[in-house]
Protein backbone atom coordinates (compact mmCIF):
# COMPACT_ATOMS: atom_id res chain seq x y z
CA UNK A 1 0.00 0.00 0.00
CA UNK A 2 1.12 3.55 -0.70
CA UNK A 3 -0.18 6.78 0.83
CA UNK A 4 0.72 10.08 -0.72
CA UNK A 5 -0.01 13.30 1.12
CA UNK A 6 -0.68 16.25 -1.15
CA UNK A 7 -0.66 19.71 0.36
CA UNK A 8 -3.64 21.08 -1.49
CA UNK A 9 -5.12 23.43 1.13
CA UNK A 10 -3.68 26.77 2.25
CA UNK A 11 -4.96 29.51 4.54
CA UNK A 12 -4.57 32.94 2.99
CA UNK A 13 -4.52 36.08 5.15
CA UNK A 14 -4.76 39.50 3.55
CA UNK A 15 -3.45 42.77 4.97
CA UNK A 16 -3.84 46.24 3.46
CA UNK A 17 -0.62 47.19 5.29
CA UNK A 18 2.46 46.27 3.24
CA UNK A 19 4.42 45.28 6.38
CA UNK A 20 1.97 44.08 9.06
CA UNK A 21 3.09 43.28 12.59
CA UNK A 22 3.28 39.55 13.44
CA UNK A 23 -0.07 39.56 15.27
CA UNK A 24 -1.78 42.27 13.19
CA UNK A 25 -5.47 41.89 12.47
CA UNK A 26 -6.04 40.81 8.88
CA UNK A 27 -8.45 42.50 6.52
CA UNK A 28 -9.59 39.28 4.89
CA UNK A 29 -8.94 35.57 5.32
CA UNK A 30 -9.92 32.53 3.23
CA UNK A 31 -8.92 28.98 2.44
CA UNK A 32 -7.49 28.04 -0.96
CA UNK A 33 -8.18 24.50 -2.16
CA UNK A 34 -6.04 23.40 -5.09
CA UNK A 35 -8.45 21.25 -7.09
CA UNK A 36 -6.51 19.97 -10.07
CA UNK A 37 -3.96 21.45 -12.41
CA UNK A 38 -4.41 25.20 -12.68
CA UNK A 39 -7.81 25.28 -10.91
CA UNK A 40 -8.40 26.54 -7.36
CA UNK A 41 -11.36 27.19 -5.05
CA UNK A 42 -11.66 29.84 -2.34
CA UNK A 43 -13.83 28.98 0.66
CA UNK A 44 -14.53 30.23 4.19
CA UNK A 45 -13.93 33.83 3.16
CA UNK A 46 -14.29 36.39 5.92
CA UNK A 47 -13.57 40.10 5.76
CA UNK A 48 -13.38 42.66 3.00
CA UNK A 49 -11.71 41.86 -0.31
CA UNK A 50 -10.70 45.13 -1.95
CA UNK A 51 -9.59 45.37 -5.57
CA UNK A 52 -6.05 46.00 -4.30
CA UNK A 53 -6.10 42.76 -2.28
CA UNK A 54 -7.64 40.93 -5.24
CA UNK A 55 -4.74 42.03 -7.46
CA UNK A 56 -2.29 40.74 -4.83
CA UNK A 57 -4.24 37.47 -4.64
CA UNK A 58 -4.19 37.08 -8.43
CA UNK A 59 -0.43 37.64 -8.53
CA UNK A 60 0.14 35.11 -5.73
CA UNK A 61 -2.07 32.45 -7.34
CA UNK A 62 -0.49 32.93 -10.78
CA UNK A 63 2.92 32.42 -9.15
CA UNK A 64 1.57 29.16 -7.67
CA UNK A 65 0.48 27.96 -11.12
CA UNK A 66 -3.24 28.60 -10.66
CA UNK A 67 -5.02 30.19 -13.63
CA UNK A 68 -8.73 29.98 -12.71
CA UNK A 69 -10.22 30.29 -9.25
CA UNK A 70 -13.79 29.67 -8.08
CA UNK A 71 -15.48 30.98 -4.95
CA UNK A 72 -18.69 29.95 -3.20
CA UNK A 73 -20.42 33.05 -1.89
CA UNK A 74 -23.58 33.58 0.12
CA UNK A 75 -26.51 35.00 -1.84
CA UNK A 76 -26.04 38.72 -2.39
CA UNK A 77 -22.30 38.61 -1.61
CA UNK A 78 -19.90 39.31 -4.44
CA UNK A 79 -16.19 39.54 -5.07
CA UNK A 80 -14.65 42.18 -7.32
CA UNK A 81 -14.17 40.92 -10.92
CA UNK A 82 -15.62 37.43 -10.21
CA UNK A 83 -18.50 36.33 -12.47
CA UNK A 84 -21.36 34.07 -11.48
CA UNK A 85 -21.39 30.75 -13.37
CA UNK A 86 -24.86 30.30 -14.88
CA UNK A 87 -24.74 26.66 -16.00
CA UNK A 88 -22.79 23.42 -15.98
CA UNK A 89 -21.06 21.64 -13.13
CA UNK A 90 -20.00 24.92 -11.49
CA UNK A 91 -23.40 26.63 -11.64
CA UNK A 92 -23.86 28.97 -8.71
CA UNK A 93 -20.15 29.45 -8.05
CA UNK A 94 -18.26 32.64 -8.86
CA UNK A 95 -15.33 32.33 -11.29
CA UNK A 96 -12.30 34.46 -11.97
CA UNK A 97 -9.82 33.92 -14.79
CA UNK A 98 -6.66 35.33 -13.25
CA UNK A 99 -5.23 36.52 -16.58
CA UNK A 100 -8.17 38.97 -16.76
CA UNK A 101 -7.21 40.72 -13.51
CA UNK A 102 -5.46 44.05 -14.12
CA UNK A 103 -2.29 43.77 -12.04
CA UNK A 104 -1.63 47.51 -11.84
Amino acid sequence: MTIRVVDSVSELRFYEDSDPAPMARNDCVCVLHRWWGPIGMLTLMNGDMSRKLLRELADELINRGIRVVFADRAPGRQLPLFRLVDDGDFKGLHRLVLAEVPLS
